[in-house]
């Protein structure tokens, strides 16, 4: 202990009672000491003094050992921890026994006769002790029934691939649970815990693998029992739900389990006929394109969509064509077109009755 503050009450010079909490020591510092901090009062020897005292203070009483240490050598009597009233315990078991409680007899010259023989307890009296040690020893707090953990919620975005066949991901989930040290209470030796911060709780990252089953659709989710929060007070961990997010595709679109797509064709495939191959969820198929195809025109493509939940029943994979024109037409070209409007007068406009 610091010679200087030697015999001095450090209780006073923080402005507090002996019996004051350690959550009353620390805001009496923080308070004394942004009052006399040298940065505040530059050039203050008083207040520099002062704010050594008030730091010196704070650093003894602060610390539980050095605190009782202290009080024990300057007679300060901190207030005790309330205990059982074991005489209260004895009277409360005495008046319920067939042994009475031992009576003092006035002093005699005669020597004392031995006492009797303690008589053994009935199952009434055990029963009735077994009670009352229940009463005078149970806990301050009552027990708490277990609370289930809470659900976490994520979202988790797919290919449109991995929705048709399935696939395996690693996803980060945070988890809260109660904090292992102070056990959910936040304080410890009537200070905040160093662990949780004081919050009662503490969050940790964990990574899980999930599989996603195939064929599954937009917005449904995937249940992951027990990978949720942890329980309190014994009680099960919540569960883990992934909401699906199909990734849009330029590709694909979606109707329920079909699956919509565009595709392109020449002028010449769309009047003489082909096959091409078109792009799928599976990989690439062959589509036969017939003679005179307008532009709009739809294809089915059968069971080539999403299969249902329980894998019975697959969609179609639906293709809608359009005509696309070439771009810098060679003059070979041009004349050719020439002579194809000659060969035969065509008005699509008349036909629709837009003329």
């Amino acid at each position: 202990m610091s010679s200087n503050l030697s015999g001095k009450n450090l209780y006073a010079i923080l402005g507090i009672h002996p019996s004051s909490d350690q959550k009353a020591i620390k805001e009496a510092f923080r308070t004394l000491a942004k009052k006399y901090h040298p940065d505040t009062n530059k050039g203050n020897k008083a207040s520099e003094k002062k704010f050594k005292e008030v730091a010196y203070a704070y650093e003894i009483l602060s610390d539980e050992k050095k605190r009782k240490d202290y009080d024990k050598l300057n007679n300060f009597n901190q207030p005790e921890p309330k205990k059982t009233d074991f005489s209260k315990e004895n009277q409360a078991k005495q008046a319920y026994s067939k042994q009475p409680p031992p009576q003092q007899k006035p002093k005699e010259k005669k020597a004392a006769p031995p006492p009797p023989k303690k008589e053994p307890e009935t199952p009434f009296t055990e029963t009735f002790s077994k009670f009352v040690n229940d009463v005078f020893s149970s806990k301050s707090e009552p027990a708490k029934k277990p609370i289930k953990g809470s659900d976490i919620n994520v979202d988790l975005t797919i290919t449109v691939h991995e929705a048709k066949n399935g696939t395996v991901r690693r996803v980060n989930v945070m988890h809260t649970e109660c904090c292992p040290v102070c056990k959910g209470k936040k304080i410890i030796n009537e200070a905040h815990c160093k662990k949780c911060g004081g919050d009662g709780e503490i969050t940790s990252h964990k990574t899980i693998l999930v599989k996603i089953p195939p064929n599954i659709k937009q917005g449904e989710k995937v249940m992951l029992k027990n990978e949720g929060n942890i329980g309190q007070f014994g009680g099960a961990n919540g569960d883990l739900y992934l909401k699906i997010n199909i990734e849009k595709s330029e590709l694909f679109r979606f109707d329920d389990l079909n699956v919509l797509s565009d595709v392109p064709i020449s002028p010449t495939e769309a009047a003489l006929g082909t096959n091409i191959m078109v792009p799928s969820i599976d990989g690439h198929i062959t589509m036969k394109i017939p003679p005179e195809t307008s532009s709009g025109q739809k294809f089915r493509l059968h069971e080539q969509g999403i299969f249902d939940k329980d894998g019975k029943k697959r969609g179609d994979h639906i293709v809608t064509v359009y005509i696309k024109m070439p771009k810098n037409l060679s003059q070979q070209e041009k004349e050719l077109y020439e002579k194809l409007s000659k060969l035969r007068e065509f008005n699509p406009r008349k036909e629709a009755g837009n003329v």
